[in-house]
């Protein structure tokens, strides 16, 4: 079985199930989580539900082999966060302006 997780969105987990039926893929849902054979899958079906669906913002993410997760992405700049130019270590950015003098910068 595969999972795709709808990040606590019932309303979308409902529509994809519906769309998956439309498309003659069985399924199951479970609160904001739906499950498909191994066999169904294809990464294009939700892709094109997406697009659909017009939610342009939401992308596919692929967790491990068994989960992906259907969400939409935020940059670490939209939660006040950086990263490091020298290491790449991400953190808040006050605490980075004192983390880059560990560098000399």
């Amino acid at each position: 079985m595969i999972s795709i997780d709808l990040a606590n969105d019932v309303e979308i987990a409902k529509e994809l199930q519906d769309y998956l039926k439309s498309k003659g893929i069985d399924s199951h849902l479970e609160a904001a989580e739906i499950k498909i054979d191994k066999t169904a899958f294809d990464l294009k079906i939700f892709k094109s539900f997406l697009k659909y669906t017009n939610r342009t913002k939401h992308s596919v993410k692929k967790i491990n082999s068994k989960l992906f997760l259907i969400s939409i992405s935020v940059g670490v700049e939209d939660l006040g966060m950086g990263t490091c130019e020298i290491c790449g270590l991400v953190d808040f950015e006050e605490k980075l302006f004192s983390h880059r003098w560990t560098h000399g910068i």
